[in-house]
This record gives C-alpha cells, structure tokens and sequence, in this order.
C-alpha cells in the first residue's frame, strides 16, 4: 500500500507556485482512539487536517475525465508533522522524511461513501481551528490522479490525501476532534 500526501493544494498565504507529494510509509497510517504520543525534546508539533480517498482500482496514466472511476470512498485525516525537525532537515537540503513519516502520524477516519462528503473541522480542546472544504482545494482528486499516476501506479487500497489546510499547533495535553457539522468523526488526545 502505498499514501501519497500532496502538498501545496489547499489556499495559504505561504503556497509556493508548484504542487508535490510525498510518500509515507504503510506504518504511518493509524486507526482512530488512539492517543498521540509526542516524543520528549521533539520542538513543534504541527497537526494538518485533510480528507484521504481510497483507490479501488489497478490504473496508471489515468486521464483526468476517467480518475473518478478509480475512488468512491472518502475519510477524515489528522496528519501530525515535527515542524521543528522539518526546518532543521530543510536547513541542511535533508530529505524530510524523519518530519512526516514516522509510525502514527496519519490518523484516518472511517471510510463513507464519497456522497456523504462535506465539510470538516478540526477542534482543539473544544476551539475550532481549521475548515476543511473540498470547494476550496487547488486542483481536485480526479486532477490529483491524473498527475500522481503520471509516473506511480495506483493499486488497489492505496490512499491519497488530496491537501491539508494551514498547520495547528499541538503539546501533550490537547485534546483534537475532526466533526462534520455535530457530528463527531474522531478525536485524539496529545499524551
């Protein structure tokens, strides 16, 4: 399995022009109720929140007017990066792994139907603080595959995360939700 996670495609005041993704490793990814355990001396923890939508077919080189094909399910994401570590790495031209693709930083929701998408927020210890909309990103999932498939091919289960909106940052203690209007998809607590 493999999850991509692509950058620059939500609206911030910091986007560099071009688009990306970085790949993370299959242990990353973590069934939601668990805590988040913040290593001791680690700096900022950011958390990113976003959508993750699976692939249920084999494709590569899939036109952009056939991507939709290729997914039908959608679910929340938390997305936890060491930002500290992440701009020590990119001061020395370090790839960022270590920043983003260690054990348990992707926490994923239940999978629904992609008709039952819709907005989400993300609290922090009952505050909202980040809006995810999927009328908002960049370039949307059937463009997104368009261009990862370019070059990867997709299989069946693999997971791509279309964008993340701006950073919020977390220490031990607080407490996240993810909510779709009252509901509440998941939450985690910072240990």
């Amino acid at each position: 399995m493999k999850i991509f996670v692509i950058v620059n495609n939500y609206p911030q005041s910091t986007l560099p022009s071009h688009q990306g993704w970085y790949l993370l490793a299959d242990s990353a990814m973590t069934n939601t109720g668990k805590p988040f355990f913040i290593p001791e001396n680690i700096g900022t923890v950011n958390a990113y929140l976003g959508i993750a939508i699976k692939i249920s077919r084999l494709g590569k080189h899939i036109e952009t007017k056939f991507a939709h094909r290729y997914y039908s399910e959608w679910a929340p994401v938390v997305h936890f990066v060491f930002k500290t570590v992440e701009e020590r790495l990119g001061n020395d031209h370090l790839p960022l792994d270590a920043s983003r693709s260690f054990d348990r930083s992707l926490f994923v929701g239940d999978f629904k139907p992609l008709e039952e998408l819709d907005d989400i927020a993300l609290y922090k210890d009952g505050e909202l603080k980040q809006i995810f909309s999927m009328s908002k990103i960049l370039s949307n999932p059937d463009e997104v595959i368009r261009n990862v498939s370019d070059i990867n091919t997709l299989k069946i289960g693999d997971i791509i995360v279309p964008a993340l909106t701006e950073p919020t940052e977390v220490i031990i203690g607080n407490f996240l939700e993810v909510k779709k209007g009252d509901e509440r998809l998941f939450h985690v607590k910072m240990k």
